[in-house]
């Protein structure tokens, strides 16, 4: 009876583990499946799409001042739209934002991108596409940042000090 009881309790234990493997197995292939957003890096060429459909990119800038307009995901990139402004100073304190091309510019957000919220914590890609309608609801919050190829190299949603 006891060697019957243990062998019961060996069984059970044994069960137990195989369920939590394959449980973890399930969570890291669904993980994994999510994280295909994560990674918009791994990309062979940003105007290749399922479509066909290409996202002209903008042009280098060494320093962006702008409005961030859209912030979506297209393939697994990440994508951001911005309005460039040009920032001048009145007198010392007066801060005077003209907007003298209303062309919006497209722009790819991967995981090289150094992404700073307003309340200066620093961000991913997916996170920054999870929290869209936050960033995008001040729309008076000045985006600066800079690119290089068609890719955002940082991005700060109003951490200025």
């Amino acid at each position: 009876m006891i060697k019957l009881f243990t062998l019961l309790i060996i069984v059970f234990t044994i069960q137990s583990c195989e369920n939590t493997t394959q449980r973890t197995a399930k969570r890291e292939a669904s993980e994994e499946i999510e994280n295909d957003i994560i990674h918009p890096s791994k990309y062979d060429d940003p105007a290749d799409s399922l479509n066909n459909e290409q996202i002209p990119l903008g042009e280098d800038q060494e320093e962006i001042n702008a409005y961030i307009k859209n912030i979506y995901e297209r393939n697994g990139i990440v994508y951001v739209d911005l309005d460039f402004v040009v920032v001048k100073y009145e007198n010392v304190d007066e801060r005077v934002i003209v907007n003298r091309n209303p062309k919006i510019r497209t722009y790819i957000v991967d995981l090289d991108t150094y992404i700073m919220t307003k309340d200066c914590k620093k961000i991913t890609s997916l996170e920054m596409l999870k929290h869209k309608s936050t960033l995008l609801k001040d729309t008076s919050t000045l985006v600066i940042g800079q690119s290089k190829d068609g890719k955002m190299l940082s991005l700060n949603f109003g951490c200025y000090g």
